[in-house]
């Protein structure tokens, strides 16, 4: 990837695409996207074993998939907070790049382990301390096995493929999941692995060239396009 801002400015178009099919207003809504991400950092801290008088293995799948939903609840949450529009998405996106390297360069919770980083987590989501949870949260994902480029990876192809599948779901029960000799989330990781830097459109754009070629459904993509 080129840099953390030109991954965030692409993920951040697909959650807005993702907002847009929950709830057409949903920017107008603000739904509490801090409040879910809260939530979702105690079940974390649940799945990471934490039990009052006992502790359980570490699930830390799971918690990988905890460390995802809460990313999608930040990203949400900081366009509710400062616009939707591809302008003000650059700009969210260097604001937040600007957070990790301060990170990076000198983390705050040092010493700190990943339940005492999820508390805080959540502690901030509910006083709604944006910077803040943006910095905690990049010095947790480090702890359960995970860096920038994989989680972003991982949420880009688990969110293209989920949206795929839902704008191809109006071929009624004829949506055919495998092509060729391959499932589609296998081509989409075939495809997103040539590339440098994530590019919705020219993703969205070779997926729907493969499946209209390898099932013959269709030519065209007949979604509509992420709104602005």
């Amino acid at each position: 990837m080129n840099s953390i801002s030109d991954s965030l400015f692409t993920m951040l178009q697909l959650q807005r695409a993702l907002n847009d099919r929950e709830d057409t207003e949903w920017f107008a809504r603000q739904p509490l996207f801090l409040r879910a991400a809260g939530m979702t950092a105690t079940r974390a801290m649940d799945h990471y074993g934490w039990k009052l008088w006992k502790n359980a293995p570490a699930n830390l799948v799971q918690v990988q998939e905890d460390m995802g939903h809460i990313l999608y609840c930040l990203l949400a949450h900081a366009m509710v907070r400062k616009g939707r529009r591809d302008e003000e998405l650059y700009r969210i996106a260097r604001e937040i790049e600007i957070v990790h390297a301060n990170v990076r360069r000198k983390d705050a919770h040092f010493g700190l382990g990943f339940l005492d980083k999820m508390e805080i987590l959540a502690a901030k989501a509910a006083s709604r301390d944006e910077a803040a949870l943006w910095a905690v949260f990049f010095s947790a994902i480090i702890d359960v096995g995970l860096d920038w480029e994989s989680l972003s990876r991982t949420y880009f192809s688990e969110n293209v493929i989920k949206l795929f599948r839902q704008d191809y779901a109006h071929d009624g029960d004829n949506y055919v999941q495998a092509w060729g000799d391959k499932e589609d989330r296998a081509h989409l990781e075939e495809i997103i692995s040539g590339m440098e830097a994530l590019d919705l459109a020219a993703v969205r754009q070779t997926l729907v060239k493969r499946y209209s070629v390898l099932t013959g459904r269709r030519s065209t993509d007949q979604a509509d396009p992420p709104k602005q």
